[in-house]
């Protein structure tokens, strides 16, 4: 069932990429979509409630014996064959994260290398925040995480005050904004993720929307001129053609900026180009609405897979759930009465265990009884039962024969009373049998 809802994520995810890397060709885009749009999609794997109606008591008609075989509500796992085979989700699962679990495991190695790097530069002592200078000529970057580093380029040194100070305030606005933080929990994600594509084009678009947020912020606080903070900019890009770029922080230059983005970017420092909200807005009404009804479309497929059916052919109800009569001495009744002729075939209501199967575990009153456990803590009780077909620890398929209909127990006459409970409650049966 989870594949269903993994290939909806990645069908969304990478709309929403595409959506959102339209709108940034033309318009700033906030990085706070860029998380709305990493998160937003992931609602497909929230699970499914269902509503239910329950009576005033548990299943008080068991005896001491049955009702210990009644614990294990929801232990047992989801099955569709009668046999405990292998899983292939967990195939799946594994095929899927233990190449993102080594591909962390190298993320963290580059990461350990590239601060052993770090510490042989030179400190530089002109800065309110730690800096190191190195001798190479990279981006200025930010990098560490409770105590950031900002690491300077050998080129820094030979640069004007102003020059020195642009790149300084720019680098300490990321420190502000917590943006060497994001930029190493998005390479996480991509490494971790590195089966959607999408994720690593929201990453860019973060990258970019971050550094544009940051270079207007800059601008603004410092009252730098356009013109200075984009000649400063435009010489860092040149002189930091010559070194690698780190994959860990913030940078100047970017981190994964491309020659367009670069035009862009400069052209947003000029024109003070407000971020658009609505159209993004629009974008994510749109994106909730196809969540809600790709949500809805995987419990409906999820129901077809394996959805609850009545146990008779013959649909014939002669007492409803709740019915009260002299007869079960005012009590309501707890499930639903089924009239056919005697043996007419009783099959199992939906896929799941035979935990009891005999004409002693429960009451006396109900006869020969059959008591099958589903997954997600649901049974379905079938009594007063002629002929029993299954034996206890058998696992069936939803339709498959249990048994026979009868008058075995106490009973006024040959009938089939089927309950369903939820986590130890009895349920309306009609609400989740599919009436033919």
């Amino acid at each position: 069932m989870w594949l269903i809802s993994f290939l909806c994520w990645l069908v969304i995810s990478f709309s929403l990429a595409a959506l959102l890397k339209k709108i940034a060709q033309k318009e700033r885009l906030s990085p706070l979509f860029c998380w709305g749009a990493l998160i937003l999609p992931c609602a497909v794997f929230l699970p499914n409630f269902d509503v239910f109606t329950v009576t005033e008591v548990n299943f008080v008609w068991l005896n001491s014996s049955a009702q210990q075989q009644m614990q294990f509500v929801g232990e047992v796992a989801e099955q569709t064959t009668s046999e405990n085979g292998f899983n292939i989700n967990w195939l799946l699962f594994g095929g899927l994260f233990i190449p993102s679990a080594y591909r962390l495991l190298r993320l963290a190695k580059r990461y350990r290398n590239a601060k052993a790097l770090i510490a042989t530069g030179t400190p530089y002592h002109l800065s309110t925040v730690p800096c190191m200078v190195m001798p190479m000529n990279q981006s200025p970057f930010v990098i560490g995480f409770h105590k950031p580093t900002l690491v300077l380029p050998q080129y820094f040194m030979h640069l004007s005050k102003q020059q020195q100070g642009i790149i300084l305030a720019h680098e300490q606005m990321h420190i502000a904004n917590r943006d060497h933080f994001h930029t190493w929990l998005w390479l996480v994600l991509v490494e971790v993720c590195w089966f959607n594509p999408a994720i690593k084009q929201l990453s860019e678009l973060y990258v970019n929307a971050m550094e544009q947020r940051c270079d207007l912020q800059t601008i603004s606080r410092h009252r730098y001129t356009p013109q200075d903070y984009a000649n400063t900019l435009l010489l860092s890009i040149k002189l930091s053609q010559q070194g690698a770029l780190n994959p860990f922080a913030a940078h100047f230059t970017g981190q994964t900026i491309k020659v367009a983005d670069y035009k862009q970017r400069f052209t947003f420092i000029f024109s003070h180009a407000p971020i658009q909200i609505k159209k993004s807005l629009y974008v994510f009404s749109c994106a909730l609405l196809i969540v809600v009804l790709a949500k809805g479309a995987i419990s409906q497929v999820y129901a077809g897979q394996d959805e609850w059916q009545y146990p008779v052919a013959n649909i014939d109800i002669s007492s409803h759930y709740g019915h009260v009569t002299s007869f079960r001495k005012n009590r309501p009744h707890r499930g639903i009465d089924l009239v056919d002729a005697k043996g007419t075939s009783i099959v199992a209501a939906k896929t799941g265990k035979v935990i009891i199967a005999d004409n002693k575990t429960m009451a006396a009153a109900f006869g020969n009884t059959i008591v099958i456990q589903h997954s997600n803590g649901w049974q379905s009780l079938y009594a007063h039962l002629d002929d029993i077909s299954v034996t206890q620890g058998q696992w069936v398929k939803s339709g498959e024969l249990i048994g026979k209909m009868g008058d075995s127990g106490k009973v006024t006459g040959t009938h089939l009373h089927f309950e369903l409970a939820k986590d130890g409650q009895t349920v309306d049966p009609l609400i989740y049998l599919n009436e033919k």
